[in-house]
């Protein structure tokens, strides 16, 4: 069959054959995402994450379930196809912490406070078993695919240098799950739920062990958009009351 004759016996199957369809925007890799409305159910989301352009839904399947283990927000899964890549999910709705943030300043500090409490929630949890590391060396060459869009061969290997002495210097000796794309426009603000449940988490799927302090450097250091200048000091200042490792706090998170 045809991809789109694979979708439409996929929500037939899963009782959504009935259901309107409408696009919405994708992320960075080749996964299509569209909002289905129902005449008798609440909004639903479908994921196509097609095997044949190198897809494979399984990361995303295990991650969703082990933040839902720690008691943490990731959206009910309804129905999968894991050959197919497809996966009918919960809706979270359109109030992105980005867009929050800027209408409603008075919110910026609990809500990204609470989104560094999500992450200890995480912290605290055992990883689960068979996710890939983002230790130093995966972190560097991450780097250096883009370093020589920037600069010369030989400045772009110097920094990749330094950059491995700096993260070699932090303590790698507990790490923890990082999501790896924890960021405002990654995180739905979910005001008709309590407690950590308010902060439902999307994009998670190549989630891999690294360094407690990552995804917090990824959310206060956020290259799409900066904090009020208020805010940034005392969201460290409170990681900082939480943080174990033996390094230096600031120097981690910097580096990070």
């Amino acid at each position: 069959m045809s991809r789109s004759a694979d979708i439409h016996a996929f929500l037939e199957a899963a009782g959504w054959g009935m259901a309107q369809r409408a696009p919405l925007a994708g992320d960075a890799g080749n996964r299509k995402y569209e909002r289905l409305s129902h005449p008798q159910k609440d909004p639903a989301i479908l994921m196509d994450a097609d095997p044949a352009s190198g897809e494979d839904i399984r990361p995303f399947l295990n991650i969703a379930a082990h933040l839902k283990s720690c008691g943490l927000s990731s959206p009910e899964v309804y129905d999968a196809n894991r050959d197919l890549g497809l996966i009918l999910l919960e809706d979270f709705g359109d109030q992105l912490l980005f867009d929050v943030a800027i209408a409603s300043p008075e919110l910026e500090y609990p809500l990204y406070k609470m989104c560094l409490e999500a992450l200890e929630r995480l912290h605290q949890t055992p990883p689960p078993p068979n996710v890939g590391s983002y230790f130093p060396q995966d972190m560097a060459r991450a780097t250096e695919i883009t370093l020589p869009w920037y600069c010369s061969p030989d400045l772009a290997a110097a920094i990749t240098a330094e950059l491995i002495n700096q993260l070699n210097s932090l303590d790698w000796t507990h790490p923890v799950l990082v999501l790896r794309d924890f960021h405002a426009q990654n995180i739905v603000y979910r005001p008709e739920q309590s407690g950590l449940a308010q902060i439902g988490l999307l994009d998670f799927q190549d989630a891999q062990l690294g360094h407690p302090l990552y995804d917090a450097a990824s959310l206060i250091h956020d290259a799409r958009r900066s904090l009020h200048p208020d805010v940034e000091p005392r969201l460290k200042d409170a990681l900082a009351q939480t943080y174990a490792g033996s390094d230096n706090f600031h120097h981690a998170l910097s580096t990070l």
